[in-house]
């Protein structure tokens, strides 16, 4: 592309000197005219093209990372619930067997609060 831009370049280049060389003065000015508005139209396109090139490697990296992380992330968010299912399926049946005694109250208590320390350093790693 470099090589493109660069021949573009030149032919700008030509047309403005040629043009000062020239002996009729409407071909001179007309020559000069065409050569810097090409060297005008050279600089838009280099902007342009550079504009497009960012938005390619914007669109690159999210196409190779994002989409990528958000899978990852889906299959972890997938397999905390199924232990949290699990959890929940124990303190329930555990809650069903708390009678009024404080020792059984206790250990559900002490069982739920572990779980809710256990997952929440899983969610910070």
């Amino acid at each position: 592309m470099k090589g493109l831009i660069s021949a573009e370049e030149q032919i700008g280049k030509f047309f403005v000197f040629h043009g000062v060389t020239e002996e009729n003065e409407q071909i001179r000015e007309e020559m000069q005219a065409f050569g810097e508005k090409h060297k005008q139209f050279i600089h838009s396109w280099q902007e342009l093209h550079q504009g497009y090139s960012t938005f390619h490697d914007h669109v690159n990296t999210f196409l190779t990372k994002a989409i990528d992380d958000c899978f990852e992330t889906a299959k972890k968010q997938q397999s905390f619930r199924l232990e949290y299912d699990a959890y929940y399926a124990k303190l329930t049946s555990l809650q069903s067997k708390v009678t009024s005694e404080p020792n059984q109250k206790v250990f559900f208590f002490f069982f739920f609060f572990n779980f809710l320390k256990k997952n929440k350093l899983k969610i910070n790693k």
